[in-house]
C-alpha cells in the first residue's frame, strides 16, 4: 500500500498552525510521521536521502581537537515568490566568536554538498516547507539566504560524540532547524532550548527519521547533550542530522 498524501489543504492549515506556534513560543517541534505525510516523503526517500550521510568529511577544524564531526556546507538564496531555491557558489563557512566559542573567527572551508545532495527533491520539499513557516511567523515573504549543515557525531566505546561542543549557543541567523536522520546505536542527544537569557524552556529528543526542531535563533539559544554508544559490540555508533538555518539578507 503507498504512503497517503496530505491534502493541499492540510498542508496550508499545517503551515499555519506551526507558524502561529512558532511565533508564540519560538520554538517547535514536529513528529517525523507527520513531515513526511505532510510532504509525501516515501520510504525509499528516507533511505536514499539518509545514506548520503555516509559521503561526509572528518571537520578538521574543531578546536578541541575532536575527530567526532563529519560534515559538509553549502547555502542558497530563496526567490521569496516562488521560494525556489537556487545554489550560492562555494565559500567558507565564518562565524563571529561572539557567536560561536570554540570554532569562531575562522574561514573553515568545509566540502561542498555534493551535486546528490543539492539537488534532491526531499531538501526541495523540507526547505519550501520551513520558509513557509518562516514566512509565516516573520509575517512577510523574505528572500531568505539558507545554509545547510548536514553533520554526522559519531561515538566509540571509548569517546563520546559531541554534537554541539561550544555548548549552549546562538548560530548568528533568524531561524534555525534540526532535521533528525538518523540514530544509529547511540544513547544521549537530548536538545535544551532556552531563552536568550539562558531560562530553560524544554528539553526534546529527536530520534526518528525527519523528527523536526525548529527555532527562532534570535530569541532562543540551544544545545545537545554528548552521545556514547549503546552496544559496544556493534562497530558503529551515530547521530545523523541536517541543520538547516534561515537568514533575512
Amino acid at each position: 500500500m503507498g504512503m497517503m498524501v496530505a491534502p493541499y489543504r492540510e498542508i496550508r492549515e499545517a503551515v499555519h498552525s506551526v507558524s502561529n506556534t512558532l511565533t508564540a513560543r519560538q520554538w517547535i517541534t514536529l513528529s517525523g510521521s507527520d513531515i513526511t505525510r505532510l510532504l509525501n516523503i516515501t520510504r525509499e526517500d528516507i533511505q536514499q536521502f539518509g545514506a548520503l550521510w555516509s559521503d561526509l568529511r572528518l571537520d578538521h577544524y574543531m578546536a578541541d581537537g575532536g575527530c567526532y564531526r563529519y560534515r559538509r556546507y553549502g547555502q542558497f538564496s530563496l526567490d521569496p515568490d516562488t521560494l525556489e531555491k537556487h545554489q550560492l557558489p562555494h565559500e567558507p563557512y565564518f562565524q563571529p566568536g561572539y557567536i560561536n566559542t570554540l570554532n569562531g573567527e575562522i574561514k573553515r572551508a568545509f566540502e561542498p554538498l555534493t551535486a546528490e545532495c543539492a539537488l534532491h527533491h526531499v531538501l526541495d520539499r523540507l526547505i519550501r516547507f520551513m520558509a513557509e513557516v518562516c514566512n509565516g511567523a516573520s509575517g512577510k515573504k523574505l528572500p531568505w539566504n539558507v545554509r545547510l549543515h548536514p553533520y554526522r557525531i559519531v561515538a566509540t566505546e571509548d569517546s563520546h560524540g559531541m554534537p554541539t561542543p561550544e555548548g549552549l549557543h546562538r548560530d548568528g541567523v533568524t531561524f534555525i532547524s534540526s532535521v533528525m536522520i538518523r540514530r544509529h546505536n547511540i544513547q544521549g542527544g537530548v536538545t535544551t532550548i532556552t531563552d536568550a537569557s539562558q531560562t530553560h524552556l524544554a528539553d526534546v529528543q529527536l530520534t526518528q527519521p525527519f523528527d523536526l526542531m525548529l527555532a527562532n535563533d534570535e530569541t532562543t539559544m540551544h544545545s545537545v547533550s554528548p552521545i556514547s554508544m549503546a552496544n559496544s559490540e556493534l562497530n558503529t555508533a551515530y547521530r545523523d542530522v541536517l541543520v538547516i538555518a534561515f537568514t533575512q539578507p
